[in-house]
């Protein structure tokens, strides 16, 4: 087969058989729609034929209907048919008739008696079929057989007893000739036992038109639809006409009749018509197809010539491609030379790596290096952890099927050093999984020592102390700015970024700096020199040294603008400059701080608030913890403390506001306009006043609290302001310390409900409203009482009882903690007394110590007194102190005051340990005999493994240092049988007993005296 059948003959076939399909489909559907229309006639004439006979019955069953009711509503008629007089019935039976209008043909009426004897009966012409199917068994013989008739039969009824029937038969023949002849055809009657196409042709030709010979008919009908007969119908040759024979439906005739009714029509001339048609349609389709067969001939010819000449073409350029390709293969290693880029691929099947010249140049390895070990040479020239990460990459686009990309140095043998970018991708082999790494290797060697440069010169750049802005020449924006820039002038990079200098410094207009900068672009200087102000985004202030030179970029201007901050020199110019005015002040001067004293603040706040433009705000400052740092260090250090706070002060306050010493280690703060900010001034103390301090050596670190009240927000005079910032600066003592708080209304609401408060607790106090309650400790293995805590409660007249939670911190906060604490000593040593007397053990009887209560100094006289006057022993009673005493800046006092009260023999004991401030240097050298862990590890230790090993591990360090452990918070079986695993020591908490007044406390001892295992 040569070139041309192979490409023609395969398309000439599918052309061919495409074609064919759509000319035959075309035929068939014509053939299809012609012989439906030839027999659309028959269907048309058989309902109308069925409507016909359905309006004949309709008529004949009103007729019926109005004689049966004329004769049921008739006395003397029913009387007549009764008693079988047919006189009165053929009267009444020929006036109906006279009366009926001709819209039916009535061939026969009859009126039968009960037992259907006929009693009348009256014929004339026609036919019909039945409406319904009533079978009358007795009647007449005659008149009515083989005709094309319909019998309606209807009882007579009278007092719901039938006394007769009457029967109407109908003629139909007529309207069904009328409707064939409408149809265009015969209506035939033949004979029934042999319905063939001979006797059918042989009947239209003897009858002509509109000859019917119908006759003999039955009454009485039947269903057609049942094994109707077809093989009547078709078409019929005959003298040269073609017939079509449509067989009508069975119910027309009567059931028992030897013919059957045939429509015969004459469609010859229909027939050739039709012929002709598809004739006509055949030939025209066969034509189609030779003409477009004759075009596709002609049109495949030339697409095989042009085949031909493309595919010659082809292979010309082909040729002439491989030429180029050869071509740029040597262009390519001769770019990779000088790109210093070398192309490698890596087999991993074999582990084989097959690489370009320029990739064995940049590795340092011989071209002949077996292809298999070039991979390892490469990695024991990376740094260990390079090629950790290389291979988790490699292994990462194994996985992918992906790319990868890194960058690396390497070592090669002569000592020199290379910095390499790798980048590929892995190529799937037939079965989707990897087999192939293709990459690049990319010396950037020069690039990365370049970059490093440039990253070393932009971090000497960003870090510098002066401000540094790069200008274009031309807009006079700016390009750059460095971080101190960002910091001195408080804009963020993007908002300095494309701004013009004159949005940024409004001082100077920008007429006025391009005028400036004239001599600099036209040459005439080399740089210019200034001292002017720089604007901060807030709207301050600050004088700077500016120094400006012009440089160029790739044919573009730059101004390089170098600013110094001399904020600093020119205030001490300033503070020379105003050295006499200070020595007329020096009254009001406090030299340790160098900060104007109470009185200076006094006089300046007289003035400032006296004007329309009043300070936006006032500060309160107080030193923490500066007691303590003269305790530890001695005066000289708090002197110093003192002097760099005032130093500080100013540092922060430079712009926004002047600082005062107020007294002792209290500062005040007034704004220097109505605008300044306050927030600015709380950043700056933050990042300042934290900065810790060094004294001889010694370094600590102290921090303020700080009171803020705004005006006019919270006050429109200084007294009021003073008032309204030190409630916050008593709100930032209470939360911490070491923060600064803006003053609200609801402080001053606190310290109103604080005053009232304090003023019941002195009624509480005097009218004995204060009570104890007392919670037992039990040992967990033998399940004796070893000790009974006392715990205040407040009987407060209007509120009820209440807990510490709601008047100890109050307590704290006045003096009244050594009184209230001397009262519960007292009550507590009473109750012990009274347990002692009644015979029941109740172990020691445990004490809270407040803060407060330690610190006074009398907490050791109190409790010498309540022993004596109660004569209870020192190892009966129990002094429990929390963990926060070893940091409160009274903690020499504290401490002096335990150990006092360790050498009474008191049993001192660690209150809620773990939570907070202790560490294990108080366990070991303080004078502790007991702890008592706090009920947060109990209550989480069986959902948190790590609060049971807390426990634990505190229960292990306590019984080695010979310390007594109380765990509180005992609530559930659970955590008690957890605990127990954990050693021998007491439990606290509701398992055991709530807290209880003395008398329920003393009952549950005496009840629980013989055995405590009933309670736990």
């Amino acid at each position: 087969m040569d070139e041309k059948s192979r490409f023609e003959k395969p398309l000439r076939k599918i052309f061919l058989t495409l074609l064919g399909l759509t000319v035959l489909a075309a035929g068939v559907q014509n053939i299809l729609f012609g012989y439906r229309d030839l027999n659309a006639p028959g269907d048309l004439f058989a309902q109308t034929a069925e409507r016909l006979m359905a309006q004949q019955q309709a008529l004949a069953s009103e007729l019926l209907d109005r004689a049966a009711d004329g004769i049921q509503a008739d006395k003397v008629l029913r009387h007549a048919i009764l008693q079988r007089s047919t006189a009165q019935v053929a009267e009444f039976s020929n006036r109906m008739l006279a009366e009926q209008s001709g819209d039916i043909d009535i061939a026969e009426f009859a009126v039968y008696a009960q037992d259907r004897a006929l009693l009348y009966k009256t014929a004339g012409p026609g036919a019909s079929d039945p409406a319904l199917p009533v079978k009358i068994p007795s009647r007449d013989p005659g008149g009515t057989e083989d005709r094309l008739t319909v019998s309606l039969n209807r009882p007579l009824f009278s007092h719901g007893h039938a006394f007769g029937h009457l029967e109407l038969t109908l003629d139909v023949a007529p309207a069904l000739t009328i409707a064939s002849s409408a149809a265009g055809g015969e209506l035939l009657k033949v004979s029934k036992d042999r319905v063939s196409r001979l006797q059918i042709a042989t009947t239209a030709g003897h009858a002509g038109a509109g000859g019917l010979e119908i006759s003999g008919f039955e009454n009485e009908v039947r269903d057609s639809a049942r094994g109707q007969p077809r093989g009547s119908d078709g078409f019929i040759w005959q003298n040269g006409r073609i017939i079509l024979a449509r067989t009508l439906p069975a119910k027309m005739l009567a059931g028992n009749s030897p013919h059957r009714l045939v429509l015969a029509m004459d469609v010859t001339e229909d027939v050739w018509t039709f012929l002709k048609r598809t004739f006509w349609s055949v030939a025209i389709g066969t034509g189609l197809v030779l003409a477009a067969w004759a075009a596709v001939s002609r049109l495949m010819s030339r697409m095989q010539t042009s085949v031909k000449l493309t595919e010659s073409r082809l292979e010309d350029e082909v040729r002439e491609n491989s030429e180029k390709l050869k071509h740029s293969a040597l262009q390519l290693l001769e770019a990779q030379r000088v790109a210093g880029v070398g192309s490698w691929e890596l087999d991993l099947n074999t582990n084989e790596i097959h690489a370009s010249e320029e990739f064995f140049r940049i590795m340092g390895i011989a071209a002949d290096t077996p292809p298999k070990e070039i991979r390892e040479i490469i990695f024991r020239s990376v740094l260990p952890d390079d090629a950790v990460r290389i291979r988790g990459l490699f292994d990462q686009a194994i996985a992918d099927c992906g790319e990868f990309e890194f960058e690396h140095p390497l070592f090669l043998k002569d000592g020199t050093t290379r910095y390499l970018h790798t980048r590929g991708y892995v190529l799937t082999g037939p079965d989707g999984k990897a087999a192939t790494f293709f990459g690049v290797a990319h010396d950037i060697t020069e690039r990365w020592q370049a970059e490093r440069r440039n990253k070393l010169l932009a971090s000497i750049l960003e870090t510098s102390l002066n401000e540094i802005c790069i200008l274009d020449a031309d807009s006079l924006e700016i390009e750059y700015a460095n971080k101190r820039t960002h910091t001195n002038l408080g804009y963020a990079p993007e908002e300095l970024k494309h701004r013009p200098i004159w949005e940024i410094n409004p001082v100077y207009d920008k007429e006025t700096v391009r005028q400036k900068i004239a001599p600099l672009l036209s040459g005439q200087e080399a740089n210019l020199s200034a001292e002017i102000q720089h604007v901060r985004k807030d709207g301050s202030k600050y004088p700077v040294d500016l120094r400006v030179q012009l440089m160029s970029d790739h044919q573009r201007k730059l101004i390089v603008a170098i600013a110094n901050d001399i904020s600093e020199r020119v205030q001490r110019e300033q503070e020379t400059r105003d050295a006499k005015i200070r020595a007329e002040r020096l009254a009001y001067f406090d030299p340790l701080t160098k900060l104007s004293n109470r009185r200076a603040c006094q006089h300046d706040a007289a003035e400032r608030f006296a004007g329309t433009e009043k300070p936006s705000f006032l500060f309160h400052v107080d030193l923490d913890a500066f007691k303590r740092v003269n305790d530890t260090l001695g005066h000289l250090a708090g002197d110093y403390c003192l002097e760099e706070t005032g130093r500080r002060l100013r540092e922060i306050s430079r712009g926004l506001g002047t600082p005062y010493r107020w007294g002792g280690d209290e500062f005040v703060i007034i704004a220097d306009s109505s605008t300044a900010d306050p927030n600015v001034l709380c950043e700056r103390a933050r990042r300042v006043m934290r900065m810790p301090m060094e004294f001889n050596g010694n370094q600590f670190w102290p921090t303020v609290s700080m009171g803020i009240a705004l005006c006019p927000e919270n006050g429109a005079d200084f007294d009021t302001l003073l008032v309204h910032a030190d409630l916050a600066l008593y709100h930032s003592k209470e939360h911490g310390k070491d923060r600064f708080t803006f003053f609200s209304p609801n402080m001053k609401r606190d310290s109103e409900k604080e005053a009232q408060i304090e003023l019941e607790l002195h009624r509480a106090i005097q009218n004995d409203e204060f009570f104890l309650v007392f919670q037992p400790q039990v040992n967990l293995r033998s399940h004796t009482v070893t000790g009974v805590e006392a715990l205040v409660r407040w009987q407060h007249p209007e509120r009820g009882e209440l807990p510490p939670s709601e008047f100890l911190p109050f307590i704290e906060r006045t003096r009244l903690a050594p009184i209230l604490g001397e009262l519960v000593i007292d009550k507590s040593l009473a109750a012990a007394r009274a347990w002692l007397d009644a015979g029941l053990e109740f172990g020691r009887i445990g004490i809270n110590i407040s803060q407060s209560h330690l610190a006074a100094g009398s907490l050791v006289e109190h409790f010498k007194t309540a022993m004596r006057k109660y004569n209870i022993e020192p190892e009966r009673v129990t002094a429990e102190v929390v963990e926060s005493v070893f940091l409160d800046d009274n903690r020499s006092g504290c401490l002096t005051a335990l150990k006092e009260l360790f050498a009474l023999g008191i049993h001192i004991e660690l209150d809620d340990f773990g939570t907070g401030y202790a560490s294990l240097t108080h366990v070991a050298d303080l004078p502790i005999k007991g702890l008592k862990i706090d009920r947060s590890f109990t209550l989480q230790m069986l959902h948190d493994d790590r609060k049971a090993t807390v426990i634990n591990q505190l229960i292990g360090l306590a019984r080695s240092l010979n310390v007594r452990v109380v765990c509180e918070g005992v609530e559930t079986e659970a955590q008690y049988d957890c605990l127990k695993l954990m050693g021998d020591f007491s439990i606290q908490g509701y398992l055991i007993a709530r807290p209880m007044p003395f008398d329920r406390m003393t009952d549950w001892m005496s009840e629980s005296a013989g055995d405590l295992y009933f309670v736990i």
